[in-house]
């Protein structure tokens, strides 16, 4: 199937990105067009597009709708060679875009479902980009299996939302496209950088960490242990089941050994979990032999700005926006019903932080 290749300004018009959130897509877009080359996107066979999603995880059911719209989308020129320039800046060996680059925003809802169906085609043909990345650094095809799985996991939960085929979380994805993040048994494992103000000083009189907001630098003492740009481990907890401590505890052991094995230039002060999970008043509701409560209580309290804390509506109910009734709220676990409890009794839920130090995890 032949692509026609427009212009720039052809192609963003078609597209209706002439806004300043798609900017980074007009850099070396005369390059790319130069080095077109459809050979390279297994979406253009469907063979190949059948058994690349087949190996990412994706259903016998989810892999059939996908091959019902792909003839749909080839023959939107535009979207067509906006995925190749993405995928060329990404994948080029010479030049590299940031991984970041052409995976941190959706396309406008204009696009209709062709704009939904996107980064699954997409991601189908960008996925080379991390398994080349894991295989030089031996990483275990396990694990780079269950990590770009979290792009299939993705897809079921938009198209649950949207109620057709759909994948809209191409801001949380770009972290498994550009490698910055491993699936490690129960918990995901992202080595970045602290984009937080928090500092974390050691009390010269109790060794003991003291963490301290930007409006608390005056009150400093100490040694400063953590900061704004320094290396961390980031925790993330994907939808898979139940919390089991015992799988939570053998991720972060794993975690530590994996880092030391492929990314042993990469040593993290602290793994941190930005999280309603590391919410220190849940150890109020739950009872001792609660998952949840467990995670909670192996981190030390890292303080964030105060922010009430919506995403939590998103990950008990699968909805963005609250309940107008609070009674109408499902209350069927023990995390449920403190939640909406701690509602009624007038209060909000916040952001919250906690971090474990490398000298807490067993080697």
């Amino acid at each position: 199937m032949d692509t026609k290749l427009l212009n720039i300004d052809e192609a963003f018009a078609s597209l209706d990105l002439n806004t300043k959130t798609y900017l980074p897509w007009r850099l070396r877009w005369e390059e790319s067009s130069a080095a077109y080359n459809p050979d390279k996107l297994v979406i253009f066979s469907e063979s190949q597009t059948r058994e690349r999603a087949a190996w990412m995880g994706y259903t016998s059911e989810y892999i059939e709708q996908i091959l019902s719209h792909r003839e749909a989308f080839l023959k939107n020129d535009a979207m067509v060679q906006l995925l190749w320039h993405i995928y060329y800046c990404m994948t080029d060996p010479t030049n590299p875009m940031p991984a970041d680059y052409g995976t941190s925003v959706n396309l406008p809802e204009s696009q209709g479902h062709m704009g939904e169906l996107f980064y699954i085609y997409l991601y189908l043909c960008l996925v080379e980009l991390p398994i080349r990345l894991d295989q030089a650094r031996n990483v275990p095809e396990k694990i780079t299996r269950d990590t770009l799985y979290d792009i299939v996991l993705w897809t079921q939960f938009n198209s649950e939302d949207k109620e057709r085929l759909a994948l809209t979380q191409g801001v949380w994805l770009n972290h498994h496209i550009g490698g910055r993040i491993h699936t490690i048994g129960r918990l995901q494992h992202e080595r970045r950088i602290c984009d937080y103000t928090t500092i974390l000083a050691r009390d010269p009189e109790t060794g003991l960490l003291h963490g301290y907001t930007e409006d608390q630098y005056d009150d400093v003492r100490g040694e400063i242990f953590l900061q704004k740009g320094d290396p961390i481990i980031s925790i993330h907890i994907p939808r898979t089941g139940p919390m089991d401590h015992e799988a939570c505890t053998q991720s972060f052991v794993e975690s530590k050994r994996f880092l030391k094995k492929h990314f042993p230039e990469f040593q993290p002060k602290a793994w941190c979990c930005f999280s309603w999970l590391t919410n220190k008043l849940w150890s109020e509701y739950l009872p001792e032999y609660s998952n949840v409560r467990k995670f909670v209580e192996r981190y030390h309290h890292f303080p964030l700005p105060d922010r009430e804390d919506t995403g939590l509506w998103y990950w008990l109910y699968k909805r963005w926006k609250p309940f107008e009734n609070l009674d109408d709220a499902p209350q069927e676990s023990s995390v449920q019903k403190a939640f909406i409890k701690h509602l009624k009794d007038g209060k909000k839920w916040m952001i919250a932080g906690g971090y474990v130090l490398p000298e807490d995890i067993p080697d």
